[in-house]
């Protein structure tokens, strides 16, 4: 599987989700290595002088448990492989775009354009660090390269605790479907038999301030984790409705992160805060119901201006701002003003944006909704 691919799963395939991210767990091959012993090599640099596959891995004396394919996606991407030891030998793997960042924190050039340009400069700064690093086999790749203080947990586990905890904590629930990519792990649950004693306020205060609630909104939670950035183990509250289509994250989560040895034992305590936080994130929610925005297209611009900025691509803005400015009045509710950005992210998904950009994307809404809307409701001069 090349470090891009994702594949993906329906609702009523949990199962199939668990023991294909199982497989994956049970196959990784995660080493303590020294990290002035590893080096990286280039192509060029390793003396092929052709970029094929097989002449790169008879050049570089790459394993055969890496395939061509690893070989290929390296070559188009960053072209630098590690030489690190790998049982009682020194061995030569791809290291894939996706990972790349983590081998150049372990050297000390973190956000360095320099290495970016020329990776072989990653090899005057392996030798200056003395400490330990985890480094993760893949694959065919070195995928990632994490400090010492990292905790491995286990994904597969996550998925388990999860099967397991969520009846205890909500009666039932139907997985709604799931991902599983190098850059993203997702799972999705909503909780049918709770629609009505949580959403209830909610759909009522929008009834009486006039507002348009959410169609067919279903309490949900999202499981998120990866192994490449230092993310943590995330569980996000959210709303999935309009059959599906619209997954809005209300801005309380819980997070375990990948440090102090944390484990699956931790993960499970923070499942058993899943249904709070859901009472916590619809009362958010409902919240933006009581907030009277009295200048909305200059709220709508303030909001991308000053805080949103790049992190959501303009061209979507864009278009989410003309169909908003088709429908709003002279005024609207905050409520109205979020639902109405947050149609970002399924255009963004549909326009095929990559993983990384679609959750940068939803960290920013998660912040937002945590926000006072009346700090944007200016006009522009």
């Amino acid at each position: 599987m090349l470090s891009i691919n994702q594949v993906s799963f329906s609702e009523g395939q949990e199962q199939d989700l668990i023991d294909y991210v199982t497989n994956i767990c049970e196959n990784d091959d995660w080493r303590t290595v020294l990290i002035n012993e590893c080096q990286v090599t280039t192509a060029t640099s390793g003396g092929c002088g052709m970029y094929y596959p097989d002449a790169v891995r008879k050049t570089l004396n790459i394993p055969d448990d890496c395939s061509d394919e690893a070989i290929e996606e390296c070559l188009n991407g960053k072209n630098t492989f590690l030489i690190a030891p790998r049982g009682n030998q020194m061995m030569c793997y791809p290291i894939p775009e996706i990972g790349f960042s983590t081998f150049s924190k372990r050297a000390g050039f973190e956000r360095s354009t320099a290495v970016e340009i020329k990776p072989e400069i990653l090899n005057e700064g392996f030798p200056l660090f003395s400490e330990e690093a985890k480094l993760l086999y893949r694959d065919g790749f070195a995928l990632v390269m994490h400090s010492s203080k990292y905790s491995v947990i286990r994904s597969d586990e996550c998925l388990e605790a999860l099967a397991t905890g969520l009846p205890s904590i909500f009666g039932s629930y139907n997985f709604v479907g799931g991902s599983f990519s190098n850059e993203r792990l997702v799972a999705k649950y909503t909780f049918p038999n709770m629609r009505n004693s949580m959403l209830a306020s909610y759909n009522n205060h929008a009834a009486r301030v006039g507002e348009k609630a959410l169609n067919d909104a279903i309490p949900a939670i999202m499981f998120e984790t990866n192994d490449i950035a230092e993310c943590g183990v995330n569980l996000h509250t959210m709303i999935i409705a309009n059959d599906g289509k619209l997954n809005i994250r209300l801005g309380e989560k819980v997070s375990l992160p990948h440090l102090n040895g944390n484990s699956i034992a931790e993960f499970n305590e923070n499942i058993a805060k899943c249904f709070s936080l859901l009472q916590e994130g619809t009362k958010r929610l409902e919240k933006l119901l009581d907030v009277q925005i009295e200048h909305p297209l200059d709220c709508f611009k303030n909001i991308c201006n000053n805080f949103i900025k790049s992190k959501i691509p303009t061209k979507e803005l864009n278009a989410i701002y003309e169909d908003f400015e088709i429908m709003v009045g002279n005024s609207c509710t905050a409520h109205h003003l979020f639902l109405s950005l947050y149609n970002v992210i399924p255009m963004m998904e549909e326009n095929n944006y990559p993983v990384t950009k679609i959750m940068v994307a939803e960290e920013t809404l998660d912040r937002l909704i945590r926000r006072d809307f009346k700090d944007f409701d200016k006009v522009i001069m």
